[in-house]
């Protein structure tokens, strides 16, 4: 596998990450509900990937596995075929996500009375840094996909 391959796998590897991570903090917080670090990362850190999560049917752990399953069951099939199309459709899957996490980041960081001014005036919340580097991670991958693409129909033109 090339480096630009490696690529295509960091974004939805990050996502799959988040949420288990997010999951796991919650679990945890079930367990230990006096850890100040739990109610941390569960409040301030996963905020947005609770959100987000939130939107899709069920609830808990259920809600997380309809992102997560098909992700990792494009990465496992695109790496096992040695095919390119399911880790493309998985890195824009990711960036598509990513985007939903930023956002939601951007509407529980604001206080109420600001949702409806400019976005460029709210407050900068724990979980920022956290949705913009998985943002980041999954622009990559969808780059490198596009990179990948156009690079296989130059060489399908020339040949």
């Amino acid at each position: 596998m090339r480096k630009d391959e490696k690529l295509l796998l960091v974004g939805p590897i990050a996502v799959i990450g988040t949420i288990v991570a997010a999951q796991f903090c919650a679990r945890a917080l079930a367990e230990w509900p006096s850890s100040s670090l739990f109610w941390h990362l569960n409040l301030q850190v996963f905020r947005p990937v609770r959100y987000g999560i939130d939107l899709l049917p069920g609830d808990g752990l259920e809600q997380s596995s309809w992102l997560a399953i098909p992700l990792a069951v494009l990465l496992s099939i695109g790496l096992l075929l040695k095919n390119r199309l399911p880790l493309a459709i998985a890195a824009h899957l990711g960036l598509f996500y990513s985007a939903l996490v930023l956002y939601f980041g951007g509407i529980t960081s604001a206080p109420l009375s600001m949702l409806g001014l400019v976005a460029g005036h709210q407050e900068w919340a724990g979980s920022n840094p956290l949705a913009i580097a998985i943002l980041l991670l999954s622009l990559i991958s969808a780059i490198v996909s596009h990179r990948e693409y156009w690079r296989e129909m130059k060489a399908r033109v020339v040949a």
